[in-house]
């Protein structure tokens, strides 16, 4: 063994190479000084042995919280979630999500005054009701069009929403890594 192979073979070589290191550190004089500051090294950044004790009421009284967490974890069938369950949330997501845009965008319309259902015309006792009913199907049409798209979008929002709570779930499950 030479000085050069002597710290790499100290530390993270075979049994044997170990040996054969310290053997060399024993004969050599800059290679024991060198192993003295690892040593002392090693020392400086191991563990203190003086552990810090708690007093006794103390200590029982946090092994017994420690004892209640393990024995209080709950299975992991807990946090399954069924796809029924998961279908029933998305229909339901999905339905408030429509009404509610739906009922924004009518009273968005009844707000601004630009939600006419018809023109009346009155003449005498009888009241005649004019629709265009071509002008009325095409704001309907982009009206839909706009619902759509933003259904779309709360759909998208929904899914990553679960994704995000499934990554909840199976990170509640494995608390301890």
């Amino acid at each position: 063994m030479n000085c050069d192979d002597f710290l790499p073979s100290l530390e993270t070589g075979s049994p044997l190479r170990r040996w054969r290191a310290h053997r060399h550190a024993h004969r050599c004089p800059r290679c024991a000084a060198a192993l003295a500051m690892l040593d002392q090294v090693k020392q400086a950044l191991a563990p203190s042995s003086d552990k810090a004790t708690l007093p006794s009421h103390l200590r029982r009284r946090w092994m017994a919280a420690a004892q209640a967490d393990i024995s209080s974890e709950p299975s992991p069938d807990r946090y399954r979630i069924g796809p029924q369950t998961t279908w029933l949330r998305r229909t339901t997501a999905l339905a408030a999500i429509v009404l509610l845009v739906v009922a924004v965008a009518i009273g968005y319309k009844l707000y601004n005054g630009s939600l006419v259902l018809n023109d009346k015309v009155t003449v005498g006792p009888i009241t005649v009701t004019q629709v265009d009913r071509a002008a009325e199907l095409t704001r309907l049409d982009d009206e839909i069009v706009q619902l759509q798209a933003q259904v779309s979008s709360l759909i998208n929002a929904a899914e990553r929403l679960e994704a995000q709570q499934r990554i909840v779930l199976v990170l509640a499950q494995n608390i301890t890594w």
